[in-house]
């Protein structure tokens, strides 16, 4: 995997494959008390997916799917490369997109 410095970044320019910090993020786990998040980097699935004007959501492995407003801001910590590469192949015939 990764690993890069924390950032943040606007939660709708997430790409598949970067590794998130949610643990007590203000929508993903409020109360900060889901240990689903508090122990490894979530993985986003695929790109941020702008539902509404106001609502963008990310797919998340093993845990669950969220809605962050539109600019709210998630702690980014690097790309998950094993499962871009994995995956690399499947998005470039289903999208056209390919990561790296």
């Amino acid at each position: 995997m990764g690993i890069t410095a924390p950032r943040e970044m606007p939660v709708e320019e997430i790409k598949r494959g970067d590794l998130l910090d949610l643990m007590a993020d203000e929508y993903a786990d409020p109360d900060g008390n889901d240990p689903r998040l508090d122990s490894e980097y979530a993985t986003a699935l695929h790109d941020a997916i702008r539902e509404t004007p106001e609502c963008t959501t990310l797919h998340i492995m093993d845990v669950d799917l969220y809605g962050f407003p539109v600019g709210h801001l998630v702690t980014v910590c690097g790309v998950n490369d094993e499962y871009v590469e994995a995956t690399n192949d499947l998005n470039e015939c289903m999208c056209g997109y390919k990561r790296g």
